[in-house]
């Protein structure tokens, strides 16, 4: 290229007068001119190629903006979605419900068999919430603070991980994380409280905690000795499982150790410090 440039200046320049050349001759001239093309020609480029990225750069930076907002959108829903019972509780948050509640936990500490257990075991497993209306009136408990007791916001294993998908697909890795740990604590909470609900008698209850555990009944369960209060035999069978005779407090026993020995999450207190920095 270089060559058919010079070429042609140098056929070009032959035409002009002698003093047109300078002092330099043809071949300095038609030298000086050909760097000069090039390097005009690569500052062309060059700019060209600028232009390129710049327009590059401000499309990858709108699609950074619109999926930021859609992020932002999906999280705000969430941040609603999550803390909408507070708007349906308000007791969660009043400091009479926490000496109610110490104080129902005190009176259950002294059942026997219950001796040593933490406030923690009592809200987890369920047995502040199975305290009825008589029991409630003796220990100055309200019946409302009695019977809802002190829950994690969502106790369906579904929604947490639903809700672990949506944060984990937005960059909150840890804080999905934290809802799959919840979930698999609910589901052991749904589990123990279908044994729970049995050794009340309570079959409706015991039904709605099988769905919710992920292991539906196949058919209502029943008690093998329904006026003897002291038997604890029932027969019942999952969906996809043959039918079999449990005892339900032996088995409540069990599932009520587990959620005992359960570790706390490295992940715990994720979603709490997000609301924080948000």
């Amino acid at each position: 290229m270089n060559n058919i440039v010079k070429a042609v200046l140098v056929f070009f320049l032959a035409l002009l007068p002698p003093v047109a050349w300078g002092y330099g001759g043809i071949g300095a001239f038609a030298d000086g001119l050909t760097r000069g093309m090039q390097q005009g020609m690569q500052l062309r480029l060059q700019q060209q190629q600028l232009e390129m990225m710049e327009r590059a750069n401000k499309r990858e930076e709108d699609l950074r903006q619109q999926q930021r907002k859609k992020e932002e959108a999906r999280f705000e829903e969430i941040k609603r979605d999550f803390f909408a019972f507070r708007d349906q509780h308000p007791e969660y948050d009043d400091k009479d419900r926490l000496a109610e509640l110490q104080s129902e936990i005190k009176r259950l500490r002294e059942t026997p068999g219950n001796e040593g257990r933490s406030m923690r075991w009592f809200l987890e497993t369920g047995h502040a919430a199975i305290i009825g209306r008589e029991e409630a009136n003796a220990a100055n408990i309200s019946v409302s603070a009695a019977t809802q007791g002190l829950q994690i916001p969502y106790d369906d294993p579904k929604k947490l991980v639903q809700m672990a998908e949506v944060f984990s697909k937005n960059g909150f890795a840890d804080v999905g994380f934290e809802f799959i740990d919840l979930a698999e604590k609910a589901k052991r909470k749904a589990e123990l409280n279908v044994f729970q609900s049995l050794l009340l008698s309570d079959v409706d209850s015991a039904i709605d905690a099988a769905k919710l555990s992920g292991r539906p009944f196949a058919d209502r369960p029943v008690k093998l000795k329904p006026n003897d209060p002291n038997d604890n035999g029932w027969k019942i069978q999952y969906e996809g499982s043959p039918e079999t005779v449990v005892n339900v407090k032996t088995l409540f026993e069990i599932h009520a150790q587990i959620a005992e020995a359960t570790p706390k999450s490295p992940y715990a207190g994720s979603f709490e410090k997000l609301m924080k920095e948000r």
